[in-house]
């Protein structure tokens, strides 16, 4: 009888702990989601830069508040970049030169919006919107190419850098490379053809509108036989 109530309070001893512990296990994980979770803001910027722990709308204009994209994770490195781009999560020294690890600055993409008609011509704008000529909706517009670097003497055959410097092998400064030259095609600004496009100025033969430039690092196809005059 004894052995039997021993078993008894060591099966609810251990029940009691399993229900604590897995109490405490969901407060935590309840306490980091309220962590990571989002703030939101009014998209018309009403309020400034002000900023709400929950979704809902703007008390100013009555617009749902949108979550804010989250900030990109800090990452150090050394500033004598004597692992090259090696990045750490945590800041620290660096094993080879023993300096401080220095926080990592990364650029942010600035996004610009243009009209995909060209109607105001190159003029762009800072926010996604309509465009005030034609009210068709800005577009994205594309992401200049990067800059990439190289040994001039090409000690590392091709191998390029992100950065200006010096040649890690014959210590010559490294020269930026030439971007691709981009040619001029025109298209049609209705897509009335697709993607077809043509090496000189004209008229789309469907809509009779005048074709406008498009620049294109690739050739494609060529229509110089077609007359769109």
């Amino acid at each position: 009888m004894k052995k039997v109530k021993s078993i008894l309070l060591m099966t609810m001893a251990v029940f009691c702990f399993t229900m604590v512990n897995a109490q405490t296990t969901k407060t935590k994980t309840k306490n980091s989601v309220t962590v990571a979770d989002s703030v939101y803001q009014c998209s018309m910027k009403c309020e400034g830069e002000k900023t709400y722990k929950k979704a809902g709308k703007c008390p100013v204009c009555n617009m749902k508040l949108k979550p804010m994209p989250k900030p990109a994770a800090i990452t150090y490195q050394c500033p004598m970049k004597c692992e090259d781009e090696k990045t750490y999560s945590k800041a620290g020294k660096c094993p080879v030169c023993n300096m401080n690890l220095k926080t990592k600055v990364t650029p942010v993409a600035k996004v610009q919006y243009q009209c995909p008609m060209k109607c105001e011509g190159e003029k762009t704008y800072k926010k996604a919107g309509k465009c005030p000529v034609c009210n068709m909706k800005l577009k994205p517009m594309p992401k200049p190419a990067a800059i990439t670097y190289q040994c001039p003497m090409k000690c590392e055959s091709e191998k390029t850098y992100n950065k200006a410097g010096k040649c890690p092998v014959c210590n010559m400064k490294l020269k930026a490379m030439p971007s691709p030259v981009a040619k001029v095609q025109y298209q049609c600004p209705m897509k009335c053809e697709g993607d077809k496009t043509y090496s000189k100025e004209g008229k789309c033969p469907v809509c009779n509108m005048a074709l406008k430039k498009v620049k294109t690092e690739k050739v494609k196809e060529s229509h110089d036989g077609h007359n769109h005059n």
